[in-house]
């Protein structure tokens, strides 16, 4: 029989053992994955919430109006504040509310609406607090051209039921002008009836003639309202102007507290599929303190009403956490950024960045750094270099040990998909993480997951960085092993990279103290290769314009659920195609840890200090750093509670490792299981 060791075990060993997880289990999924459309969301999310009061034995998948399922053993342990306070109201005023954090203290709060005369006001009240406070803000809109660019995912989702996202009927009537105009208008345009809306883009480089009236987006109004005077690791209550609904969330701990774990929720690549909202209600039962989103969010693909879509979704997630974002490639090729600038403020300002889309943010022990990656010049001097620079330099690390920086394009990727892409950044920048001691690194864009060992100039290297990338949050481009050349991952898999899987999970990572971390990903779905879509006779778009339509029929997707797969005793859940050495692992686990007698770059220094050059991957020594500081000691600590926590379990009964992938306590996926009485 398995069990733990007493609660009274030492911290770090019981949060580096995985014992009953360890094993894959079989678990219900979905049958499909599309983007969703609006009135799906809301059936989606009605039917979820109407799902709290159920017992979690109860997990029957709810048939929806429009043939779609609710997913099935979506995970319902969450928070009694959001199953007491989260009740979707259609008929609400207030749609896409949302929480990010500004300066010390402060809350921003963001919603939409379509009211023009409701104004820009915020009640709130501290859950220690018997009094009510009101905040005023501001509203704007803001107006794009549509463009689509990302046209052959989007008219062939490979992740998605044979309908496509944006059918061509609804495209060929944006795009016809005779319909109002007369011949003789400048701006019209006719498309017959078996003409393709895609190869006319194609003329005019994917966006609608600016001629064409209908050729530009107007968001709804955009709320904006900051709360100030907000403690740390405290629960606060709001509700917006107009609002039929009162929302909840919890600050995340102030910067250098370590009263408890903090959690930090990551993921990136979402979306608007069935699999983004299992994927996002996973998230939710994880209970992030923080949450980080590292880059492609909507995946509108400058059809901007999809902002919309996923902010419905995503609402009771991000009502109820602080988020942080970073730009990927579809909100930085669609429209400059436009749209994730004015619906997701980053705290830039407050934090002294040059731009919308960079940040620093403390909380914990984390100091957490937000670039936009391969987005924006990084050689050296470039106002990302500069900016990443004086951030790095100003931590204290004795108040925020972690040092964890976010982009979007990963450096370390063992995927055809994407391969390479980050290297102009990574030539320009890794030296710099090293001299600091960055001890994370978080991507996304590959879709797929990997976790790195501590790493430096592709070597294993006790003193790197270990970089994880979670491009796995649910979008509807299917997972990164049909891409590349040849497609899937690469072989031998190289020494540096400890996990990978192509399929789709969030991450979470607890930080219990200044020397130890843990980061969990756990799979939520996996597809499979729809074998009806290599017989279909048709050619895929292309920029000159030479796909055929196949009349009005809709091209089949590549990739689907098969609704059931993976806990005890159904089929091994691995995406097809996925040749990962652990693509039948249930989940990744691993106990990072910190050691800054070994690392002196990850150790204390006063802010401001430089480190020495680190171009020969030797570990970096600060002329500042005391001989034994309290983090070496905790380690020391750490390490003789661990031998006397071993020594006891094999007194109890037998050990058994199941994979050891590292030498050194260093990122080491240690998973045990033991017997005996």
């Amino acid at each position: 029989m398995q069990r733990l060791c007493p609660r009274w075990t030492v911290l770090v060993l019981v949060l580096s053992v995985e014992a009953v997880e360890a094993v894959t289990q079989t678990f219900h999924r979905p049958p499909v994955s599309s983007p969703l459309s609006r009135s799906e969301v809301l059936a989606l999310r009605t039917a979820f919430s109407a799902k709290f009061g159920a017992s979690s034995g109860s997990r029957e998948p709810t048939d929806l109006s429009s043939g779609r399922r609710l997913l099935h053993g979506l995970p319902m342990r969450l928070t009694e504040q959001i199953r007491r306070d989260w009740q979707l109201v259609e008929s609400d005023k207030v749609q896409q509310v949302k929480v990010s954090p500004g300066g010390p203290g402060e809350a921003v709060i963001t919603w939409l609406t379509q009211d023009r005369r409701l104004p820009s006001l915020v009640e709130y009240q501290s859950a220690r607090s018997v009094f009510s406070r009101t905040a005023q803000g501001e509203v704007n809109v803001y107006t794009t051209q549509i463009c689509l660019p990302n046209s052959q995912v989007m008219a062939d989702p490979l992740l998605g039921p044979p309908n496509i996202p944006l059918n061509y009927d609804e495209l060929t009537k944006l795009l016809n002008t005779s319909s109002f105009l007369p011949p003789e208008s400048d701006s019209w345009r006719f498309l017959g009836p078996n003409a393709d809306p895609w190869e006319f883009l194609a003329k005019t480089n994917f966006c609608i003639d600016y001629k064409n009236p209908n050729a530009y987006y107007t968001s709804p109004y955009i709320h904006t309202v900051t709360l100030r005077g907000l403690g740390g690791s405290t629960d606060y209550s709001f509700r917006p102007a107009g609002s039929s609904r009162s929302f909840h969330f919890k600050t995340p701990p102030n910067a250098g507290a370590n009263a408890a774990p903090m959690r930090l929720g990551v993921w990136a690549d979402i979306g608007i599929t069935n699999v983004s909202f299992g994927v996002m209600s996973k998230m939710l039962d994880l209970e992030p303190d923080l949450l980080v989103t590292v880059g492609d969010l909507s995946y509108a693909d400058g059809w901007a009403e999809r902002w919309d879509i996923f902010g419905m979704m995503m609402e009771p997630l991000m009502s109820s956490r602080y988020h942080l974002a970073v730009v990927g490639n579809h909100e930085i090729i669609q429209n400059n950024g436009v749209d994730f600038i004015h619906r997701y403020p980053m705290p830039f300002r407050q934090s002294g960045a040059p731009g919308p889309y960079m940040f620093a943010y403390e909380s914990g022990l984390l100091y957490l750094i937000g670039l936009p990656g391969s987005y924006a010049p990084t050689a050296k001097g470039s106002l990302q270099w500069s900016f990443a620079e004086e951030k790095l330099m100003e931590v204290d690390r004795e108040r925020t040990p972690w040092v964890v920086v976010v982009f979007h394009t990963p450096w370390y990727n063992s995927n055809n998909a994407h391969f390479g892409e980050g290297m102009k950044h990574q030539w320009d920048m890794e030296e710099l993480f090293y001299q600091h001691g960055v001890d994370l690194v978080f991507n996304g864009h590959v879709h797929s997951y990997e976790r790195s060992f501590p790493v430096y100039n592709h070597s294993r290297n006790e003193c790197g960085t270990t970089h994880i990338v979670v491009g796995d949050g649910g979008n509807y481009e299917g997972p990164a092993i049909y891409e590349g050349h040849p497609p899937g991952w690469r072989t031998p898999q190289p020494s540096w990279s400890a996990f990978r899987e192509a399929s789709y999970g969030p991450g979470l990572l607890t930080v219990f103290n200044s020397t130890h971390a843990e980061w969990r990903w756990h799979r939520v779905a996996c597809v499979f290769e729809n074998k009806a879509h290599r017989a279909v006779n048709w050619t895929k778009f292309t920029y000159e314009g030479a796909r055929q339509s196949l009349g009005r029929t809709r091209p089949m997707s590549a990739f689907y659920w098969d609704g059931v797969s993976g806990p005890a005793g159904g089929p091994e859940c691995a995406t097809e195609g996925d040749n990962a050495e652990q693509a039948y692992e249930a989940s990744d686990v691993v106990m990072l840890v910190r050691d800054p007698q070994r690392c002196p770059n990850k150790s204390f220094r006063q802010p401001g200090t430089m480190a020495t050059a680190a171009s020969t991957g030797a570990p970096v020594w600060f002329t500042e750093a005391p001989v034994w500081s309290t983090a070496a000691a905790a380690s020391v600590v750490a390490a003789v509670g661990m031998a006397l926590v071993l020594a006891y379990c094999h007194a109890r009964g037998v050990i058994h490792r199941d994979r050891t992938s590292s030498p050194t306590m260093c990122s080491m996926p240690l998973r045990l299981t033991w017997e005996g009485d």
